[in-house]
């Protein structure tokens, strides 16, 4: 009969256990992070009308912290300060009032979607930058 004792597992369980958690709140500032970056650049994007309603209501949101699930905040327009950004972004087809009388089409904006566009490189180096630093604190590349 072969006896093997692995000493030290207690010590690797604890170890790996701060591992997972500096992991998870390095991801949770990241997303923070790029979340604000985003709506930034939507912001700056945004049209901008009589009221600048749309760009007060680009808000940001962090969603509750979960086990076993990726750390998430959002980034959307509030409806209550804009309920028009929907025909904004995606635009109208010919429209009429109830009298007959036309009030013509609008034009897709899309200013969200671009904004997403011009920003991916930049959250992605965010992010990055963000997960790397623990990485980097335990002697990792």
């Amino acid at each position: 009969m072969i006896t093997v004792k692995v000493t030290g597992m207690d010590a690797l369980k604890k170890e790996m256990k701060a591992i997972t958690e500096e992991m998870k709140r390095a991801c949770g500032e990241g997303t923070d992070a790029c979340a604000d970056r985003l709506a930034a650049i939507v912001r700056r994007n945004a049209p901008r009308g009589p009221t600048g309603n749309l760009q007060r209501a680009v808000t940001t949101k962090k969603l509750p912290d979960k086990p076993y699930y990726p750390a998430v905040t959002m980034v959307g327009l509030d409806c209550g300060i804009a309920p028009h950004q929907h025909l904004v972004e995606f635009g109208t087809g010919p429209r009429q009032h109830a009298s007959g009388k036309s009030v013509g089409a609008m034009p897709a904006s899309g200013f969200f979607r671009k904004s997403i566009d011009e920003g991916r490189r930049q959250i992605v180096g965010t992010m990055q930058t963000y997960c790397r630093k623990p990485i980097e604190r335990r002697g990792g590349r």
